[in-house]
């Protein structure tokens, strides 16, 4: 079942030209139609009693998918096409010495921020 499922999606993106893979997968879909539903899986399905007759495989396309830059240049990630979160702005860490110690009155010592600033 997961092969069919699969295949099913990936053809759909990827052109293969295997006949085998092809063959296998029509031959898994008839075959899951044939063996026996578990207890609780649902309406049966009676379009699934098809004989496979012939088989035809065709090219629709063929192109090149890579990415190329354009007028609009390159893109990062999702930051520059409007999904990513805002990033917060940067502070020296003297200022947030100095904000923890206003709000908190915590009188942390000066010297922590050469410390800590190397």
């Amino acid at each position: 079942m997961a092969y069919k499922n699969l295949y099913a999606f990936l053809s759909q993106v990827v052109p293969f030209s295997d006949v085998t893979l092809e063959k296998l997968y029509a031959y898994g879909r008839i075959l899951a139609g044939k063996l026996p539903r578990p207890a609780g899986a649902g309406a049966l399905d009676i379009d699934d009693d098809v004989l496979l007759a012939s088989l035809r495989l065709k090219l629709d396309a063929e192109g090149d998918l890579a990415l190329k830059a354009g007028a609009g240049g390159a893109r990062a990630g999702p930051g520059e096409t409007g999904t990513g979160a805002a990033k917060a702005p940067k502070e020296l860490l003297s200022t947030i010495i100095d904000a923890l110690n206003q709000r908190f009155e915590l009188n942390l010592p000066g010297h922590i921020n050469a410390f800590l600033s190397g």
